[in-house]
């Protein structure tokens, strides 16, 4: 009965609560993602490592599916290490509260920051600060840098 409850919680955390009896295979793009955003989720780990997880989605889904694992991630009350890959500046930017870019083969750390709360912007805003702007064109700048050592 404990699973149900925590399946029944989790469900709800991730908008599925209404297809909770419906089979996966009938399931969209971004309700996979959610589906296997809860199933993470509902082992309880310290860490979540998420690998380029809303990619494949459209630009509203995954918008959603951003702005629901910020607020799960904000939310939790001894916040959760979340190990999040993406190729998507502006996905790091919006999300993360420290930013690692690694270089080609051998991979090595070209690049790293911290964002403070404050520093981190929000959907509205990422394209008005001119903080924001000036990272998001330094993270750019490297990843271009480390790309030309590679082709020339």
């Amino acid at each position: 009965m404990l699973q149900k409850k925590r399946v029944t919680e989790l469900l709800e955390v991730v908008d599925l609560s209404h297809v909770a009896n419906k089979k996966v295979k009938t399931f969209s793009g971004g309700m996979k993602q959610r589906c296997a955003i809860a199933q993470a989720l509902s082992v309880d780990p310290p860490i979540l490592l998420m690998d380029e997880p809303f990619g494949a989605l459209d630009a509203v889904t995954r918008a959603r599916l951003q702005d629901m694992l910020f607020d799960l991630w904000s939310g939790q009350a001894s916040q959760k290490t979340v190990f999040f890959v993406t190729h998507d500046v502006d996905e790091d930017l919006l999300l993360a509260n420290r930013i690692v870019v690694l270089g080609q083969s051998p991979s090595n750390i070209i690049y790293e920051c911290k964002l403070s709360d404050e520093q981190r912007p929000t959907r509205e805003t990422q394209f008005d600060n001119l903080e924001t702007m000036k990272l998001r064109n330094e993270l750019i700048r490297q990843i271009n840098k480390d790309v030309v050592t590679h082709i020339s």
